[in-house]
């Protein structure tokens, strides 16, 4: 499968190989899948803890003009 990768994807892959924190791209990409993985799952271990944390919280504090909607819908789904 032929990936395309931006300079700058280009230079942070180099980096990680010029500091020894991965030994290939390969090994690069299989790191970053990983911690995308852990992530998710920890996301939706914690969704309902954090929607009733925030919920409670943005009762006290106008969370609107912090976080317009379209900004929290982007963090929220990625």
């Amino acid at each position: 499968m032929p990936i395309h990768l931006s300079p700058g994807q280009e230079h942070r892959i180099a980096e990680a190989l010029r500091t020894g924190a991965c030994h290939s791209a390969a090994d690069v990409i299989d790191r970053a899948l990983e911690v995308l993985h852990e992530r998710d799952e920890w996301l939706a271990a914690n969704r309902q803890a954090i929607t009733r944390r925030f919920t409670r919280a943005s009762k006290n504090w106008n969370v609107a003009k912090a976080f317009p909607k379209t900004r929290l819908k982007l963090i929220w789904n990625g």
